[in-house]
């Protein structure tokens, strides 16, 4: 312990004092209750904690002790083991703030994510994937591909296409885009796509959006046209067929022409 907290073995002298001595304020309280609650109930002691190394700094450290208790059952000492867990404590810390950052923005897009684990197990959903399948984001943790590939078939007004299916299945390339028609949730129609992972921790990440309104416009969009240059054809028919006769019949009479 003295070697972790760059001290001499006998610098300071070994104690509960100095333990609470060198303890970070924030941590102090809890720390000394876990000790206290060991030793009145004789149960090992486990604690994550920061203590004062030598140079003023303070680090993480785990601490870990068995309680020895006398013949009458009291006990009387503990001993245990001083593990520097610093830079673990600092690479979980920024991957919670990392963490917090994702959910954050997932927070504020329409859009919906799942994504898989190496085993192809759902570990996270957006808070849209709710919104867009009336399925609780909770719900679907665990769940596996088939499992999720099954409430999407019973959701849907459509079959999943083979192509979908194969995807989901790790037997095609990313999936680019498939329009899922819900039969439920507000009838929408929702864009599926999937993207491989690159990392050992995630599989697959499938996007859900919400193209309803999208799709909407875009019909509303073509008839429109559609009615446009029916409309446009007869008179453009007139003024093109007036026109090749001008440039044809030059030997027509000037009030004519």
């Amino acid at each position: 312990s003295s070697r972790l907290l760059g001290v001499a073995p006998d610098e300071p002298p070994a104690g509960l004092t100095t333990f609470e001595d060198l303890l970070h304020p924030e941590d102090r309280r809890r720390t000394l209750d876990a000790i206290h609650r060991s030793l009145a109930e004789a149960s090992p002691f486990d604690v994550d904690h920061r203590l004062r190394t030598k140079d003023g700094d303070f680090r993480w450290y785990r601490s870990r002790a068995k309680v020895h208790c006398d013949e009458h059952g009291f006990a009387h000492r503990m001993a245990g083991s001083l593990q520097d867990i610093h830079d673990m404590r600092l690479a979980q810390e920024r991957l919670a703030e990392q963490t917090h950052h994702m959910a954050a923005i997932f927070s504020l897009t329409p859009d919906a994510f799942v994504s898989f684990d190496s085993q192809g197990f759902i570990t996270y959903a957006s808070p849209a994937f709710e919104h867009l399948t009336s399925v609780r984001g909770e719900t679907v943790l665990g769940w596996s591909e088939e499992v999720l590939l099954a409430q999407l078939n019973a959701m849907s007004s459509e079959p999943l296409s083979a192509e979908t299916r194969a995807a989901l299945h790790h037997e095609a390339p990313q999936l680019e885009r498939v329009l899922l028609p819900m039969s439920t949730a507000g009838n929408k129609l929702l864009e599926l796509s999937v993207q491989r992972g690159t990392g050992a921790s995630v599989s697959q990440v499938m996007h859900l959006r919400d193209v309803t309104r999208e799709t909407e416009l875009a019909r509303m969009k073509a008839e429109f046209l559609s009615m446009a240059a029916h409309e446009l054809r007869t008179p453009m028919a007139s003024i093109y067929g007036f026109t090749e006769l001008l440039l044809t019949r030059a030997d027509l009479k000037p009030e004519k022409q």
